[in-house]
């Protein structure tokens, strides 16, 4: 036996989670998610799954599908393909367990007649593979009840928590977990770490972990709605672009007072966030009237593409201007949230739209699919002054045409003139 002497220790061990299992931090995230993963030799090219004289498909995108990850999605789970260097692929399912048993595919046998069942392409592709290694995880989200300490400890990576594999958020709460830690270390060095400040750390950390967690696993069911989950993602781009990305960039967790004032902002948001998750929810539920053959989410969004290429970088301190980015922040989102309900509300419920011909806006933190329901959760009492959100409407609108007549869907203010008329 060995013993070390540190003034520091930092659990960087993975899913040991020594430091959690020795204090009994361990807790589990809601619901149950597996995912296998195999790395297979040679380019599994996406751009082969679709014949060549489909050329409209193909020059969707400039460059080789196979150079970026590609998510093959349906209901309950998403199969993803990740180039590796030098020239390989790496394969994987990632499911729920309440659609799809992880005994259905916890082998790379089982994989593969899971993948004929519901991604026939893939394991067609796959026989002319040859496979390099398989690992699977069960039960793969969790959380803690605490990360770090003022005793001078702290996890960090999968030793602190994990979320999903979806939209690699697990990189992100590495670089917030490792922040943290170094702050610390900083604070504790000259004496100026606080029970305050550390305590502040674990619920920012925390908080977003679980945030992130439930975000992405209620969709689950529906990734096979394209047009719900195509709404979800840019709901989730403008969310996490503007409010928590920022936050990363520029360090504004770590400046406690900054960041309380910053999450003051943000409450309405996370009002609104709730609702939009029940309305995505209650949408899928229905037939879409909608349709798109290809949403390029820089190119055809441009009012997502300024505030990513604004936020993100390069780096500042000027409080101004971060309270600015927040603010802005808030408004977009808010707009955002008046959009996506008018849209749902035309697909669903288009008899409805003429109540909102005359006040559109309206109370975000009380939309939802419920007709029955708005009066009393008070959707026409606005809480905020309103604003013009033509123009991101009409941003979003060009994205969709309807299935029967191939027409463009229409901004809500043209619908409920025309359908007056």
């Amino acid at each position: 036996m060995v013993t070390l002497r540190a003034r520091w220790v930092v659990d960087a061990m993975g899913r040991r989670r020594l430091l959690q299992r020795k204090f009994n931090l361990m807790k589990e995230s809601p619901g149950m998610f597996n995912s296998a993963w195999w790395r297979v030799r040679g380019r599994l090219n996406i751009n082969d799954f679709v014949p060549r004289e489909n050329t409209a498909w193909h020059r969707r995108v400039i460059d080789d599908r196979w150079q970026s990850t590609n998510h093959l999605m349906g209901p309950g789970y998403w199969v993803w393909l990740i180039p590796l260097a030098p020239n390989n692929t790496s394969v994987g399912i990632v499911a729920t367990e309440e659609l799809h048993p992880f005994s259905e595919y916890n082998t790379y046998e089982k994989s593969l007649e899971w993948l004929r069942r519901n991604e026939p392409l893939v394991a067609e592709a796959l026989s002319d593979f040859e496979l390099m290694d398989f690992k699977t995880l069960k039960n793969y989200s969790y959380t803690s009840k605490q990360a770090f300490s003022i005793n001078r400890w702290a996890c960090v990576g999968e030793a602190a928590v994990f979320a999903d594999p979806y939209y690699s958020v697990g990189s992100n709460m590495i670089a917030f977990a490792n922040g943290s830690t170094k702050r610390m270390m900083e604070l504790e060095k000259k004496g100026e770490l606080t029970q305050e400040y550390v305590d502040h750390l674990n619920r920012f950390f925390l908080t977003l972990n679980d945030a992130l967690t439930d975000t992405i696993h209620r969709a689950y069911p529906f990734l096979d709605n394209a047009t719900v989950i195509c709404l979800k993602s840019i709901w989730d781009y403008y969310v996490g672009w503007t409010t928590t990305d920022p936050q990363l960039y520029h360090e504004v967790w770590l400046d406690m007072k900054m960041s309380q004032v910053i999450s003051g902002l943000f409450s309405q948001v996370i009002l609104t966030q709730a609702r939009i998750m029940r309305l995505f929810e209650e949408w899928a539920r229905h037939e879409s009237s909608y349709t798109f053959d290809f949403v390029d989410y820089i190119v055809d969004q441009p009012t997502l593409t300024r505030l990513f290429v604004e936020r993100l970088a390069p780096k500042t301190e000027d409080a101004r201007k971060l309270m600015r980015f927040a603010r802005e922040a808030a408004d977009r989102i808010e707009e955002l949230a008046h959009v996506i309900f008018y849209l749902a509300v035309r697909d669903v419920f288009p008899d409805k739209m003429a109540l909102f011909g005359e006040n559109p806006w309206i109370n975000t933190a009380a939309i939802s699919l419920r007709p029955e329901h708005w009066q009393e959760d008070g959707l026409f009492s606005a809480r905020t002054k309103p604003r013009d959100f033509s123009m991101l409407e009409e941003e979003m609108c060009r994205l969709f045409v309807y299935k029967d007549t191939g027409r463009p869907v229409e901004p809500s203010a043209k619908y409920v003139e025309r359908a007056g008329a």
